[in-house]
């Protein structure tokens, strides 16, 4: 019965462990903002002081690939394949 106890102890702590080594992330995912309307890329049409300091603090892409209907971005991100692999390269 000791080693039992003992064999969970350890599966408890080492569970714990590695849970606080995984790192936080937060993917935003808008419909219909490009590239050119945030800050901080560039863009002036909207100030996304928010967004920018996520960016700043943060990792960010500067290459990427979408289609211009949502619908099959969503599609992209959740299998992982592109919209010509998928084959959902129109609205529904």
């Amino acid at each position: 019965m000791p080693i039992i106890r003992i064999f969970l102890l350890i599966i408890a702590v080492a569970t714990s462990l590695q849970a606080a080594e995984r790192p936080n992330i937060l993917f935003i995912f808008a419909d219909d903002v490009g590239q050119e309307v945030l800050q901080c890329y560039g863009g002036q049409s909207y100030q996304t002081p928010h967004l920018d300091e996520l960016a700043r603090t943060g990792m960010k892409f500067n290459h990427a690939y979408s289609m211009p209907v949502c619908h099959p971005s969503r599609l992209t991100l959740m299998s992982g394949k592109y919209p010509f692999r998928h084959g959902k390269v129109t609205w529904g």
